[in-house]
């Protein structure tokens, strides 16, 4: 598995609206060897995992914290400034093979143990994106979508349409570099579209539409738009902004303030020699 570098952030993380993670008890590596290191030389951040349990991460201090917790960046706040520039390269072997899901937690009592570690949560006024019923109502549709694996070349689209409609996720396709995008998906609940916007926007998305159902969406948007903004002005692209293209759909997207529970960093160490 490999994670690539985005906006100067390793995403690795899963993603969280809102909610960060309970900890509760769970494994932690056998073998641990942590040292400070400079991927210029590279190219950028990676992670690997190995099928053995062996697991090499390499990524700035800010990034481990964030993807241990299974946080997006605008959930953490504290710690110094070298957390954001320091890279550190952990290889760490556990007792037997883990997936993603259970290597990142096993990275906390790691940052705990090595670079002294700790934090606390506490609930602070945020901006969030909040999606409700437009005036009009819904105007949602659900179609025929295709499966296929993620990492497989799409099957050819629909007659009429511009790309195939993949079941139960949203893609964005860049159909004008720099430009604008169009944003796909077939049979998607609303927390999945807000999970998705989440990922663009910058802020948590909420959804308060109270619709239960799945539908399909097939919309056009602004590429500046969907890089953490959303305006209610006509972009000069001529493309809607995220806004606009929800609109469409008879969702209303709006800026407001609520509690958002944030992972406050009280203190953190350059770890020591191994």
């Amino acid at each position: 598995m490999s994670c690539s570098r985005r906006f100067g952030v390793a995403v690795c993380s899963v993603l969280m609206v809102g909610v960060l993670p309970a900890q509760q008890a769970r494994p932690v590596f056998e073998v641990v060897s942590v040292k400070r290191s400079f991927p210029e030389a590279h190219g950028g951040t990676i992670m690997h995992e190995f099928s053995n349990g062996r697991v090499s991460v390499e990524a700035t201090t800010y990034s481990l914290i964030q993807a241990a917790f299974g946080v997006r960046s605008d959930q953490m706040v504290g710690g110094p400034g070298w957390i954001f520039n320091d890279y550190y390269s952990v290889i760490a072997k556990a007792e037997r093979p883990v997936g993603a899901s259970e290597m990142w937690p096993m990275m906390v009592p790691l940052l705990e143990d090595r670079f002294h570690l700790k934090v606390h949560r506490e609930k602070r006024q945020m901006p969030v994106y909040k999606l409700s019923v437009a005036s009009g109502g819904l105007k949602l549709r659900e179609g025929a979508c295709v499966s296929w694996e993620e990492r497989t070349p799409a099957p050819s689209p629909a007659r009429g349409a511009t790309f195939a409609l993949p079941c139960g996720r949203l893609i964005a396709y860049v159909i004008e570099r720099g430009t604008g995008e169009e944003v796909v998906g077939g049979k998607i609940s609303m927390p999945s579209l807000a999970e998705f916007l989440t990922r663009h926007l910058g802020h948590p998305v909420m959804d308060e539409t109270g619709y239960k159902g799945t539908f399909d969406i097939d919309v056009k948007v602004s590429s500046d738009d969907m890089l953490h903004r959303v305006s209610s002005d006509p972009d000069p692209s001529g493309f809607p902004t995220v806004s606009g293209a929800m609109r469409e759909l008879g969702i209303k997207l709006e800026l407001v303030k609520a509690p958002v529970e944030m992972l406050v960093i009280d203190s953190i160490d350059r770890p020591g020699p191994n």
